[in-house]
C-alpha cells in the first residue's frame, strides 16, 4: 500500500462536535520514514469555528485551573 499524500478525517470531539479536517504528508527527501502532517480547516467552515471554540474554551479551562491553584 502507497502512502497517501493526504486526505480529510472526521472526528467527533465531546465539547465541539464533528471536526473535519483536511491533513496532508510532507516527507523528509533525505529521509522518506520522516513525515510531518499538517492538519487544517477551511475559512468560516463548521470545523473552523469548533476550532476556535475550542482554543478559547482551553484557554478557561486553564484560567480556571490556574486560580484554583493560587487559592
Amino acid at each position: 500500500m502507497a502512502p497517501r499524500p493526504g486526505g480529510t478525517k472526521v472526528f467527533n470531539h465531546p465539547v465541539a462536535g464533528e471536526l473535519t479536517l483536511a491533513w496532508d504528508a510532507l516527507i523528509c527527501v533525505a529521509n522518506p520514514n520522516q513525515q510531518l502532517i499538517v492538519w487544517s480547516a477551511e475559512a468560516d467552515s463548521r470545523t473552523y469555528e469548533g476550532l476556535r471554540f475550542l482554543s478559547s474554551w482551553a484557554a478557561n479551562q486553564q484560567d480556571d485551573s490556574e486560580s484554583d491553584a493560587v487559592n
